[in-house]
């Protein structure tokens, strides 16, 4: 559907890829694994006053990108006891590019007519996480089984922020700028 100022659009791609396999190793063992891989780019822009004058608009680029590897041993010691242990990885990439631009009457008096505030906004975030897992069943009955399990995981975040406002004039001319940033986006 279109919006009044049939200024709103948006867009999204995403690739993903998951293979599974499984081997039998022998009468009690088996080896599974899954290993996926998706990617994702977005764009959207929209208009935030729903007039057909360019007044509060936003546009936003968003990118993703995440792989993950399980591998499982699974175990039928008996026909009471079984088990499964593995491990587990998962990286995780994230990028966001928002910008907002509105009449400088919401930031202050206006020099000109028709002088912008641009507020820039750029995230990004990284997730690694590797874990041990396991855990054990034994069929005491029909009706019960008791399981223990339990899972190691150690996770590494990395997040990093940008806020830029300007101020662009008529003629092109930008003032008051101002920033704000947090993490370390220096080896982006």
């Amino acid at each position: 559907s279109k919006s009044r100022s049939n200024k709103e659009s948006g867009e999204m791609d995403t690739d993903a890829v998951t293979l599974t396999g499984s081997v039998e190793l022998n009468d009690v063992h088996s080896l599974q694994g899954v290993a996926a891989w998706r990617h994702t780019d977005e764009f959207a822009l929209a208009d935030f006053d729903g007039v057909a004058a360019f007044d509060v608009d936003s546009t936003r680029d968003q990118f993703e990108e995440q792989v993950s590897l399980e591998l499982r041993l699974h175990s039928q010691w008996m026909d009471s006891l079984r088990s499964v242990f593995g491990i587990y990885y998962w990286d995780s990439e994230y990028q966001q590019d928002q910008s907002t631009r509105l009449p400088r009457f919401f930031g202050g008096p206006a020099v000109n007519p028709g002088d912008i505030e641009d507020v820039n906004r750029i995230f990004d975030h990284e997730t690694t996480s590797y874990a041990i897992f396991g855990q054990v069943d034994l069929s005491v009955t029909d009706q019960l089984t008791l399981s223990l399990g339990g899972r190691w995981l150690k996770e590494e975040k990395k997040a990093c922020g940008q806020e830029f406002t300007g101020f662009l004039g008529v003629g092109g001319i930008v003032n008051d700028v101002q920033s704000l940033s947090y993490g370390n986006c220096s080896d982006k």
